[in-house]
């Protein structure tokens, strides 16, 4: 080989050299770029994640809370209707025995006025046949 030839090779490679120098650094700026996105969106992702998880812990903490209020005021409820349960039963017993008492009654009422009815009859017939007599 002559010199001229060896010159120019290695400015051949020198050339080359430098453009892969170039494209190392444009890769990694890309790369460097790409990943400063990733670790940006990443961070956006875990923050809103985050934001998202204490507004759920939130809306847990106020939803335990009603469903324990909510319980109290069962139990209150239901105390107040064990409370009241005896003098309801004896209500309903006393309106039970109120009906029989109304049946019962009705029962007298409409024989009296089915016997009256006879009796009414009887005595009609008897001063039909007798009363012309007289």
């Amino acid at each position: 080989m002559t010199q001229p030839n060896a010159l120019s090779i290695d400015k051949q490679f020198a050339t080359i050299g430098k453009a892969l120098s170039h494209l190392q650094i444009h890769v990694v700026e890309q790369l460097t770029r790409q990943s400063d996105d990733q670790h940006s969106s990443c961070h956006r992702s875990i923050a809103e994640l985050a934001s998202k998880l204490a507004e759920r812990e939130s809306e847990n903490t106020e939803l335990s809370n009603r469903l324990k209020w909510l319980a109290h005021q069962n139990l209150e409820l239901q105390r107040q209707i064990d409370d009241k349960k005896p003098a309801l039963e004896k209500a309903i017993d006393a309106r039970n025995a109120a009906f029989r008492k109304l049946r019962y009654s009705y029962k007298v009422i409409r024989d009296f006025v089915n016997d009256d009815e006879r009796v009414n009859f009887i005595f009609e017939y008897f001063f039909c046949l007798v009363a012309p007599t007289l």
